[in-house]
């Protein structure tokens, strides 16, 4: 099965990077922040498919 490698928040999209696209204060800034959080806490509930060996 594929799967959707992830992409660098900071790469750069027509000129601008997404995170600068996104304002300070924008609701999607806390739900990143919340799941970002959740990742880090429990990263074996997220290990990506491919890399187990």
């Amino acid at each position: 099965m594929n799967y959707i490698t992830p992409a660098d928040r900071n790469q750069t999209v027509l000129f601008n990077s997404l995170e600068s696209m996104i304002p300070k204060v924008h609701p999607v800034r806390l739900i990143d922040m919340v799941v970002s959080k959740i990742v880090f806490h429990n990263p074996a509930q997220f290990i990506y498919k491919d890399s187990i060996n």
